[in-house]
């Protein structure tokens, strides 16, 4: 099975048509239920920080000064993530900073944590990181809004996914094309898939 590559941005702002960019990346690889490696670092695009954004996340203009530029960072994101599976809760979003820091039209499918819990976990009224994180008590490391931290309790809700997965279908192998089948299948027809 391939590695799973879950990644989370903080950024600018919550639209690259609007100016916004990506300011800190940080990916977790889970291979056979673990997390078994770690990537983070800051993004220095040359931008100043919003203050609404620094207060969100702690990243201010004077953390930024000896942040990596962009073209090293990609590079090491494309190397990290090479042969994996791209994981991230509500993808559509990360999906778009992904595309933008890599470029060469990217465009990579990605398993999306937050369309999978809302067919998965169906009984929740909240599907937002947090509130899955207290709700299913997952475990984690870091603040919030932190790209590091999120990407690990976004790894953790992919693994307590696979899990639950497996209990209800008799350990049935959950692989990369079942999540994407999953995800893409409306909410009131999954129970034909899996039984949720």
């Amino acid at each position: 099975m391939k590695d799973f590559c879950v990644i989370d941005f903080e950024t600018t702002g919550l639209s690259i048509d609007h100016g916004a960019v990506p300011i800190e990346v940080g990916i977790c690889k889970v291979k056979n239920g673990k997390i078994i490696d770690r990537y983070d670092s800051l993004i220095n695009y040359g931008v100043d920080i919003p203050r609404d954004i620094e207060k969100i996340t702690g990243i201010n203009n004077k953390s930024m000064s000896s942040a990596p530029k962009s073209h090293v960072v990609k590079s090491r994101v494309k190397e990290f993530t090479k042969g994996s599976t791209l994981v991230a809760h509500n993808a559509s979003f990360d999906s778009k900073f992904y595309d933008y820091l890599i470029g060469e039209n990217s465009r990579c499918d990605f398993i999306c944590t937050l369309l999978l819990s809302r067919r998965i976990f169906q009984s929740m009224r909240k599907y937002s990181l947090e509130s899955l994180v207290t709700s299913l008590n997952l475990e984690g490391t870091g603040q919030f809004h932190r790209a590091l931290a999120d990407a690990e309790y976004t790894s953790n809700l992919l693994l307590k996914i696979f899990d639950r997965l497996r209990r209800l279908n008799n350990n049935v192998n959950v692989d990369s094309a079942l999540l994407y089948k999953i995800q893409r299948t409306r909410k009131e027809l999954v129970e034909a898939l899996v039984n949720v």
